[in-house]
């Protein structure tokens, strides 16, 4: 479950209500069978994660490349800076 922009979110790894998400979504994108997801992850080390992956059918995904952003991206322009000057680093990809 991930909470919509703006949306109540356990940031933290102390949960008060076990009912709210501990991911919420930044921004995301699609393009044909691509997309991409920057959500932010509560939990002990609060983070920002950027995901991208292959559309395989209607119901499924396959996960290409995941990382950790330094700070969340306010935009798409603002992300692709982080990607290329490395604000972004690649990490083995792992479901959450």
């Amino acid at each position: 479950m991930m909470a919509n922009p703006g949306e109540k979110c356990e940031a933290t790894d102390y949960i008060l209500d076990a009912s709210v998400p501990r991911k919420r979504l930044i921004f995301a994108g699609i393009s044909e069978n691509k997309c991409f997801v920057h959500y932010e992850q509560g939990g002990r080390a609060h983070s920002f994660v950027l995901a991208f992956l292959t559309l395989t059918s209607a119901h499924e995904m396959k996960p290409l490349w995941q990382g950790y952003c330094d700070e969340p991206a306010a935009n798409i322009q603002t992300l692709r800076s982080k990607l290329e000057n490395g604000s972004c680093s690649h990490s083995p990809y792992r479901k959450h």
